[in-house]
């Protein structure tokens, strides 16, 4: 593995974290909507995207990631209030 992949990697990886934050946390507002923390952490990871760090690690339009988890995340509060 060369330098290019490693950093690839590690660019790869914080997006996933960033995303996989951003879905607890709005997992989190579907069960308690007054939560302060999954509140703070969808306002801060929501910067995050937009920045020009998220713009250095990936092509991803930001917009259109937000959009896509908050759909994904909607989604799971309607099928998990039918079970």
């Amino acid at each position: 593995m060369d330098v290019d992949d490693c950093y690839s990697n590690l660019a790869n990886a914080i997006v996933i974290k960033a995303t996989k934050d951003y879905k607890t946390a709005k997992s989190t507002l579907a069960k308690d909507r007054n939560d302060c923390v999954a509140h703070s952490q969808i306002k801060s990871i929501k910067k995050f995207f937009r920045s020009n760090l998220f713009g250095l690690l990936t092509t991803i339009d930001p917009e259109y990631l937000i959009d896509r988890l908050d759909k994904e995340a909607k989604s799971i509060a309607r099928t998990s209030r039918v079970v």
